[in-house]
């Protein structure tokens, strides 16, 4: 029973060239009488990561590097040659690996200076020292950083008072202010050997970044397999001749928001992006007239949260962001769940036959905390943490205009609006006199298509 709790936090990153071409990297390792938890660049000048294949560096000298896109790429045409920086797509330079030209969130780079002309591409490395969150969509961590005038080699806590570790995604975060956090949950033993199975069996890449055989490793607590990978395995080997257990959850593969309306689970703001969620996807805006970036799984954010959510909204007094999903919470504090949770909705003040919430926001005017659910709606107090008295009320009762059985409802920061959403509309309502002043296509209007 230990082993099976051991197995989802033991680091499996696979060294690249080296002297132990193929081995895995051992940590912690030993190297110059420190040891390392995590891949490094120490004692080397040309940036890229390390790592021992033995405990002890110093003894063995045992090598290989991890993974990163100037030392090869997966997948695509380019043959697993490394990222060609700057390169051309579209008339247009990059330094980096982009997601540009895809809706499935793969970051991905040109194997020649030019690829309007050559067409060759791979998909960029992820698995040694990729971030989560920050500002930097998933960007590998560059080391050494500059950080207000000092140089890191490695992940740092400083600057932040809750101890996460980050790192920058370019040479200077004082010039450039891209960062991320580094990834501790470390990589699923089970995860790895199971997709590495599916390829002894025939499978191949799926293009669902949800789905065990994606090109690019994404740790996901409780993992199921996706629709694509059920399929793809029935396709070779048929369909089992015993009766199937029903799936625990239906099947989902990434969306075109733009091909066909996409009826959102939740929309939120969160550390001022919006962020628009449908199943084990969500899509991420600074700037709402613009086309959002994604699909990228939700797991990649917050890997604790079950495969659906039905509402989420940040907690403007502590800046948590908080999710619900059938008669439960979630909060966060970045991208650390909170002690205790998740928990039950009573334990808002909210009854306890309450089977899910359907849309929630701070309202920007009073600072009060909105739940709907069907047609009632319930006033949270932030500031006291109690539910205030004479609800839940009727949604006709208070909300003019706004409809029943809303889907999300979200405030942007510094604007006298706020918006609620059911299907592919949306109502504006105006703070200050609490009218609906426009009915729109969430399509057109929020999604830039």
């Amino acid at each position: 029973a230990e082993t099976k709790h051991l197995c989802c936090f033991i680091s499996v990153v696979k060294a690249k060239f080296g002297n132990a071409d193929g081995e895995f990297c051992k940590f912690p390792f030993l190297f110059m009488g420190t040891e390392y938890n995590s891949c490094t660049s120490q004692g080397r000048d040309d940036g890229f990561l390390w790592c021992s294949t033995t405990y002890n560096f110093d003894e063995d000298s045992k090598y290989g590097f991890c993974p990163h896109e100037l030392l090869f790429t997966l997948g695509g045409n380019g043959d697993g040659a490394p990222c060609k920086f700057p390169f051309t797509f579209q008339g247009e330079k990059y330094d980096s690996c982009t997601t540009a030209g895809r809706d499935d969130g793969y970051r991905w780079c040109a194997t020649t200076e030019d690829y309007d002309r050559d067409k060759f591409y791979g998909f960029c490395p992820e698995t040694a020292m990729s971030t989560v969150g920050g500002n930097a969509d998933g960007s590998p961590c560059a080391f050494p950083f500059t950080f207000l005038g000092d140089s890191y080699d490695s992940c740092t806590s400083s600057g932040r008072s809750d101890g996460k570790m980050w790192c920058a995604t370019t040479k200077s975060y004082d010039d450039d202010r891209k960062w991320g956090f580094c990834p501790d949950q470390g990589y699923s033993l089970f995860l790895v050997a199971a997709h590495e199975f599916g390829h002894a069996l025939g499978l191949e890449h799926s293009q669902d970044p949800g789905a065990l055989m994606a090109p690019i490793y994404t740790f996901t607590k409780d993992f199921r397999l996706s629709h694509d990978d059920v399929q793809g395995i029935q396709e070779l080997y048929g369909v089992p001749t015993d009766k199937p257990v029903p799936p625990t959850q239906g099947p989902v593969t990434p969306m075109d928001i733009c091909r066909e309306p996409v009826i959102f689970d939740a929309v939120a703001q969160i550390r001022g992006e919006t962020f628009f969620f449908k199943d084990r996807f969500l899509f991420r805006s600074v700037n709402f007239r613009s086309k959002p970036n994604g699909p990228m799984l939700v797991a990649t954010y917050w890997p604790d949260l079950p495969a659906k959510i039905d509402a989420a909204y940040e907690n403007p007094v502590d800046e948590k962001t908080v999710f619900f999903a059938g008669n439960e919470m979630w909060i966060y504090k970045a991208d650390e769940l909170e002690r205790g949770y998740p928990k039950r909705l009573s334990s808002l003040g909210l009854p306890s036959d309450l089977q899910q919430i359907d849309a929630v926001f701070n309202f920007r005017k009073n600072r009060k905390t909105y739940l709907f659910s069907g047609d009632q709606f319930w006033r949270y107090d932030e500031d006291r943490a109690t539910m205030d008295p004479g609800f839940p009320k009727p949604i006709a009762e208070s909300w003019n205009g706004v409809p029943d059985d809303i889907d999300a409802a979200f405030s942007l920061n510094g604007i006298d609006y706020s918006y609620f959403f059911k299907g592919n509309h949306y109502f504006k309502l105006e703070d200050s006199s609490l009218k609906i002043i426009k009915l729109g296509e969430i399509t057109k209007d929020w999604l830039g298509c």
